[in-house]
């Protein structure tokens, strides 16, 4: 799917960071213990490498603006989503790939974006990527707030399974982490 993807996107080029490294392995992980198929990890993981590929098209004063956004600069950035999603055509091959980026800024309780979906309406492999994704962000340093340690962000995604998180993907991540029993993630993809 990604070298699909290359002839159609020919000036893009996957992350290749330590932190998208972790997000592949988290979110393959996390799949598995979930029991989705050989089919659906691969994209899932095809979806966690493209998902903000629409923030290409934020402007780069509100990607590396110091303080708060305002109310534009957040509308902007919900639509990274739906222009990630976009972005990767209309081929077959990308269908349930383009619906999982286009959903993994949605919450469980339909408060998330860009279309504001709740609980089933929102695919299994966006709500694995919200969560490994906003475990991730909160376990590495950030400029407007200090890192936390791998059992408070945890503890923070268990007071939100339900409502923002799916719960039972918080149990298979929590699962995944306790078996690393590291801080930081090197897990086997």
């Amino acid at each position: 799917l990604v070298a699909a993807a290359g002839t159609q996107l020919p000036d893009y080029q996957p992350p290749d960071s330590v932190v998208e490294a972790e997000m592949d392995a988290l979110v393959r992980a996390v799949g598995s213990k979930l029991g989705l198929t050989s089919t659906e990890l691969t994209e899932l993981t095809t979806a966690s490498r493209f998902r903000d590929l629409g923030m290409t098209t934020v402007p780069d004063e509100i990607i590396t603006k110091d303080g708060p956004l305002n109310d534009d600069e957040w509308a902007v950035i919900k639509r990274h989503p739906e222009r990630s999603a976009e972005m990767l055509g209309a081929s077959p091959v990308f269908e349930t790939v383009r619906e999982v980026v286009r959903a993994s800024h949605e919450h469980m309780d339909g408060s998330g974006y860009p279309r504001g979906i709740a609980g089933d309406a929102i695919p299994t492999g966006a709500r694995v990527l919200l969560a490994v994704e906003s475990y991730l962000a909160m376990t590495q340093e950030r400029p407007y707030r200090e890192m936390l340690g791998m059992r408070d962000a945890i503890s923070e995604m268990q007071a939100y399974a339900g409502r923002i998180y799916d719960a039972a993907v918080v149990g298979a991540l929590v699962e995944v982490v306790a078996e690393t029993g590291a801080e930081r993630h090197t897990i086997a993809a």
